[in-house]
């Protein structure tokens, strides 16, 4: 999460999440076993990517989701990919300044 400021806004936190899905995608490739996270993952970018609602709203579904199919699927995440989704977590932790 490069450059992103605790009170950073929703297009900042969209901007950041379509690329670390970007990224997991890339990494998982072709790979049969993560077809059901692939699919939910380009379903998410999709709606992030056309704003449909508002970005803590889609990251926090995005992640039950994910939660969902990996348990569901019991798939063994990659360090790599491990950290690409604390990172899409850590989108979700918004701080007001009070």
């Amino acid at each position: 999460m490069k450059g992103l400021k605790w009170f950073a806004g929703g297009k900042e936190r969209r901007e950041q999440a379509v690329a670390i899905i970007d990224e997991v995608i890339e990494t998982i490739g072709d790979k049969p076993d993560y077809a059901g996270l692939k699919q939910v993952l380009h379903s998410y970018r999709t709606e992030l990517a056309d704003s449909r609602s508002a970005t803590p709203y889609i990251l926090s579904r995005m992640s039950l989701e994910i939660s969902e199919v990996v348990r569901k699927n019991q798939l063994a995440l990659s360090p790599f990919i491990e950290e690409r989704m604390a990172e899409l977590r850590k989108l979700l932790a918004i701080r007001y300044g009070y």
